[in-house]
């Protein structure tokens, strides 16, 4: 009698504690907290599975990654590229994945549904690319800044080697690329400008950069190499307007945001770069603009992949540096 007792107490004690984790459970399924599994799949760039790489798994643990602390997975990818995890998170997860010979990759994953206590879809598989390192080298890279003022009635010229405007704006002495700002400002509220961007050299020019090319989930974001031919955007141009009386503001921005260019074009002889990130910014008596660039400085070189430690640019500010391959 006394162990049906105690089988009758356990059997009680038991059920409660179940109950409770259940409440427990839909109370954070209604605050967007239930089950998740994720399963991970590192790939390399032809798609083949990438064996013993360390992948990070993280689960937020409330709607908002700066307001809360999360929970993160370690673990190695097996021989199918795979890692698996499983928590009581909310919504997102973060992934990122390295391993030595290629670029770190991250990622993030948002689930659709809750079902019950569980996450919905229940372990999709996420597949992750890194990008393999083939040739890291020395190049001129910064994050460069260009105040231009209505006072420039010309182009006004930058030299890319130098990282500077040119002569008698600045310290570079080859117009690389010109930069002319039209402006015209009758109030904080009525305004019209345009920014132009284009070559001192005809036969330089643009390339512009499109996914599928791009790996935005690459610390390497570009391709290896620059292309070699077909650079025919010649010019960027982008402008910005507001009209109090409609109400309206207006802003276009040429499609520049991933670039490869070429200059100092010769017969067949070129420098190649890449570009990313123009923005502008409307001051009070003109423009800055801002933009990211990398140069190989030997001549018909297209390697684009910068070696992190070896920036060509010396005793630069700590704002100009670029920690991206």
């Amino acid at each position: 009698m006394k162990r049906k007792k105690k089988l009758i107490i356990l059997i009680t004690v038991l059920m409660s504690t179940l109950a409770l984790v259940y409440l427990k459970l839909l109370k954070d399924t209604r605050g967007e907290r239930a089950f998740s599994k994720v399963t991970v799949k590192v790939i390399d760039e032809a798609g083949e599975p990438i064996k013993n790489a360390n992948v990070n798994i993280g689960f937020l643990l409330d709607q908002h990654w700066d307001k809360s602390i999360s929970k993160t997975f370690h673990g190695k990818s097996n021989s199918n590229g795979e890692y698996s995890s499983t928590f009581l998170g909310a919504r997102e997860s973060g992934i990122s994945a390295t391993k030595h010979g290629y670029y770190r990759s991250t990622t993030r994953y948002k689930r659709d549904e809750i079902k019950n206590v569980f996450w919905q879809p229940w372990n999709p598989t996420i597949e992750l690319v890194l990008r393999k390192k083939i040739n890291p080298i020395p190049l001129y890279t910064k994050k460069t800044k260009i105040n231009l003022t209505t006072n420039y009635v010309d182009f006004v010229g930058y030299d890319v080697f130098v990282g500077d405007l040119v002569e008698p704006y600045g310290k570079g002495t080859s117009n690389d690329l010109l930069f002319l700002l039209e402006k015209n400002r009758k109030t904080a509220f009525e305004y019209s400008w345009k920014l132009i961007v284009k070559f001192a050299n005809e036969e330089d020019g643009f390339y512009k950069i499109y996914p599928p090319k791009l790996n935005l989930y690459s610390k390497l974001v570009f391709p290896n190499k620059a292309p070699e031919d077909n650079y025919n955007t010649k010019e960027i141009i982008c402008s910005s307007s507001a009209n109090p009386q409609t109400y309206t503001q207006f802003r276009t921005t040429d499609d520049s945001g991933y670039l490869f260019f070429k200059i100092r074009t010769h017969e067949t002889n070129s420098y190649y770069g890449k570009a990313l990130n123009f923005e502008y910014y409307i001051t009070r008596d003109g423009l800055r603009v801002e933009f990211i660039y990398y140069l190989n400085p030997t001549i018909n070189s297209r390697n684009m992949e910068f070696d992190t430690h070896t920036n060509l640019f010396k005793n630069i500010k700590s704002y100009m540096k670029i920690r991206q391959p």
